[in-house]
């Protein structure tokens, strides 16, 4: 359980990050890392995410705090999502599974 790579469309990241500082690009993509290698959100609790993240240095969190800021990110249940990372997921489980069903031998 991990997905391996994470599709990463330029257009939508630069539309997306546009007006980020280029820390906040890094914060920004250190947590779609932590997010994806999970393969879930992320914990709505900063200490956690700076934590997850390797954010120790009070510039690094400052920038996780900024992109927080951004509601790039949305509490569900206590967890933080990223409707375009949950998709993402979705469909890599998918194919796992339809992945294991053909080594095995299974129709759908």
């Amino acid at each position: 359980k991990c997905v391996k790579h994470w599709p990463r469309d330029v257009e939508d990241w630069r539309k997306d990050t546009a007006s980020m500082s280029f820390e906040e690009q890094g914060a920004y993509c250190a947590m779609l890392d932590t997010y994806y290698a999970s393969e879930g959100p992320l914990p709505n609790d900063k200490q956690a995410i700076y934590r997850l993240t390797g954010a120790m240095r009070k510039k690094d969190q400052t920038a996780i705090d900024k992109v927080l800021a951004r509601g790039l990110f949305h509490d569900n249940d206590g967890m933080l999502h990223n409707k375009r990372a949950d998709l993402e997921i979705k469909k890599y489980q998918v194919f796992c599974e339809d992945q294991r069903r053909r080594r095995l031998g299974i129709k759908k």
